[in-house]
C-alpha cells in the first residue's frame, strides 16, 4: 500500500498531507462528504466516528460536525466548521474548529485530482498557533497518517 505523504511547516504553521488512491475521485469524494462512508473510516487507530454524530451540510456556509470516539476510553473529541467552498468533485475547503489539544481554528483546503482512474489527495490545514502545533503535533501527524491510511483501506474495499 502506498505511503500518505505528512509533511507539517512549523513557518507557514501548516500541515499537507498528500496521498493517492487506487479509486475514482468520485468514489474519494463520496467517502468525505456523505456521512455513511465517512463513518466507516474517519478516525485514527483505536478511534471511530459514528453516524450518528456526524452532520455534513454541504455548501458554501453550511455547517459540519461530528465527535471522534476513542474506542477504548470512550473518550469524546468533537470537530465542527463551515465550509467556504464545495466544488464537486474537486475541492473542499473549510474552516476547522476543535479543541484538543487546544482551542483552535484552521482552513482546511482539500482537493482531489483525477489520475486516469486514480485519485490524488491534497489536504492542507493552515493556522495552526505555535501553542498547538508545540502540544499536539506530532500526535496531530501520526493520527492524521493513520486516519488516511483507514480512508485507503476503505476505498480498496469499495472498487
Amino acid at each position: 500500500m502506498p505511503e500518505t505523504e505528512v509533511v507539517s511547516d512549523v513557518f507557514e504553521r501548516s500541515l499537507t498531507i498528500v496521498r493517492v488512491f487506487d479509486a475514482p475521485r468520485e468514489l474519494v469524494w463520496k467517502a468525505w462528504t456523505d456521512p455513511e462512508q465517512f463513518a466507516c473510516w474517519a478516525g485514527c487507530d483505536g478511534h471511530s466516528v459514528p453516524l450518528s454524530t456526524i452532520k455534513m451540510d454541504l455548501r458554501p456556509g453550511g455547517a459540519f460536525s461530528w465527535v471522534m470516539v476513542n474506542d477504548t476510553t470512550g473518550a469524546e473529541t468533537p470537530g465542527e466548521g463551515v465550509y467556504r467552498e464545495v466544488v464537486e468533485p474537486e475541492r473542499l475547503v473549510w474552516v476547522w474548529t476543535f479543541t484538543d489539544p487546544l482551542p483552535e481554528e484552521s482552513v482546511v483546503t482539500l482537493t482531489f485530482t483525477d489520475l486516469a482512474g486514480k485519485t490524488e489527495m491534497r489536504m492542507k490545514q493552515v493556522g495552526w498557533t505555535w501553542g498547538a502545533l508545540e502540544a499536539g503535533l506530532h500526535d496531530t501527524r501520526a493520527g492524521m497518517g493513520e486516519e488516511i491510511d483507514k480512508l485507503a483501506k476503505y476505498l480498496a474495499e469499495q472498487t
